[in-house]
């Protein structure tokens, strides 16, 4: 928790692209949530949340994540990197990111 408030402001939005069952968080909308959930939500007041499944293709990964405009991305590494080099190829940047 303290890592969290050290490095993390909770009351910024944070976008996750992780594994779901079946069409859960499907692409094009995810899903969205009005808190981060988890031990930080149950801990202290956080800013909203969205999720979409990691099986959605990068390019529309790139496209969800343009749309919900995050501060903070919870990712996997190999993920990232992928995302990483289509935007570097395409020149897209996030303003919001931190």
């Amino acid at each position: 928790m303290r890592d969290h408030l050290w490095h993390r402001d909770p009351n910024l939005r944070l976008a996750a692209i992780r594994p779901q069952s079946g069409n859960e968080a499907a692409y094009p909308d995810g899903k969205t949530f009005d808190k981060w959930g988890g031990m930080e939500a149950r801990s202290f007041a956080t800013g909203e949340s969205a999720l979409l499944n990691i099986g959605t293709r990068i390019e529309d990964q790139v496209d969800w994540l343009q749309r919900y405009d995050p501060d903070y991305i919870l990712i996997y590494p190999a993920n990232i990197q992928a995302i990483a080099i289509h935007c570097e190829r395409h020149q897209i940047r996030f303003p919001s990111l931190k």
